[in-house]
């Protein structure tokens, strides 16, 4: 295990338990010649078998983040890979990082791809025994699938600090995407049928409880909406955690007799009651102010008939509550301040009235 001042665990950042730091002689437990992960948990276990994301020595750390895909334009591939592989530009350095151990060679690794007539993708997931021949015996083919590439015959790979390119965006939202032929003889790959998907969420609360739900002994730590919420049916599979034998229910949070629950709030830097003069005086415009002035309101009328924060906290799985919770201090207090029952008001001045004001 690295020294504690180097383990970045957890969170790791975008290449947390699958960029290898270096292959050679480490010291107990990392035998000489295996890659030694320095970016998230050092306790590492088997993948399994229903796993599309793997190390390269067949293994992830036992706690991994799941991240949301907003950043990526197509996070989850259409195909399945064919034993085909080619150079893609990568991380520019003589360490072997690759995914599958191997040096780059001028910056560039190779990656299994799927081709077809003139049709070719980079963006393709690739199954546990197909891995490059240049790649060290038992590598495993998965670990090319944390790599996030573009859907150009190119297949330029995405990397969270741009240009500088040596933090590749790592696509954890992948853990089980789909369900991979894993035979040793299936070199052709294949277009995905829609059966053939597992957990494709975009959000990572709802991702978590698709993953919980369909990877053996699995457990996630997210939000109630991984367990549940309207509009996704792969949350029923879960068994919420049971806290002095009661789940996190409805009633039993309602009522407070679930302890691990919290309440959701909306905060102001001056308060409600000062919003939209804050909104003004920092340079926003009319209908930014506007709209934020009516967000505060919905939030007020929780527990109203009609209302939208009612009915979005009901689709996400939370607990809308009956009537609203004000907190705050006096805007003298300053910050740090400890926090007490106030009024629940809001600015609803006009925008134009402010904007004209004299002081």
């Amino acid at each position: 295990m690295p020294p504690a001042n180097r383990q970045i665990f957890c969170d790791g950042g975008q290449v947390e338990g699958m960029l290898p730091t270096h292959i050679g002689a480490v010291s107990a437990p990392f035998p000489a010649g295996q890659p030694l992960y320095t970016n998230g948990d050092p306790i590492r276990k088997l993948c399994a078998a229903e796993d599309d994301l793997c190390g390269a020595d067949g293994s992830l750390g036992v706690v991994r983040a799941i991240r949301s895909t907003d950043q990526v334009a197509n996070p989850y591939p259409t195909h399945q890979c064919q034993r085909l592989f080619d150079y893609n530009q990568f991380i520019n350095t003589a360490l072997p990082v690759c995914p599958d151990r191997t040096k780059p060679s001028a910056g560039r690794c190779k990656f299994p791809y799927f081709a077809s007539g003139s049709f070719k993708t980079f963006n393709c997931l690739t199954s546990a025994r197909q891995s490059s021949p240049s790649a060290p015996t038992g590598t495993d083919g998965r670990s090319y699938n944390y790599v996030v590439h573009d859907t150009t015959p190119a297949g330029t790979i995405l990397f969270q600090d741009g240009s500088t390119r040596r933090m590749p965006y790592t696509a954890m939202f992948r853990q089980n995407m789909a369900n991979l032929n894993n035979g040793a003889l299936f070199t052709s790959g294949t277009l995905f049928a829609s059966p053939d998907y597992v957990c494709t969420e975009a959000d990572a609360t709802r991702n978590i409880g698709c993953l919980t739900s369909k990877s053996r002994c699995t457990i996630g730590f997210a939000a109630r909406e991984a367990a549940y919420n309207v509009g996704q049916t792969a949350h029923l599979d879960n068994e919420p955690a049971l806290i002095n034998g009661l789940p996190p229910s409805s009633a039993f949070i309602a009522n407070q007799s679930y302890p691990f629950s919290r309440y959701l709030w909306m905060n102001a830097i001056r308060g409600f009651e000062n919003i939209m003069r804050d909104c003004v005086d920092r340079g926003g415009f009319q209908q930014y102010c506007e709209a934020q002035v009516r967000i505060a309101q919905e939030f007020l009328n929780v527990g109203q008939p009609g209302n939208l924060v009612t009915t979005a906290c009901t689709n996400a799985g939370s607990i809308p509550l009956s009537a609203p919770i004000c907190r705050g201090a006096t805007a003298s207090a300053g910050c740090g301040a400890p926090t007490t029952p106030a009024n629940c008001t809001i600015d609803t001045r006009a925008f134009a009235t402010l904007v004209n004001r004299n002081n």
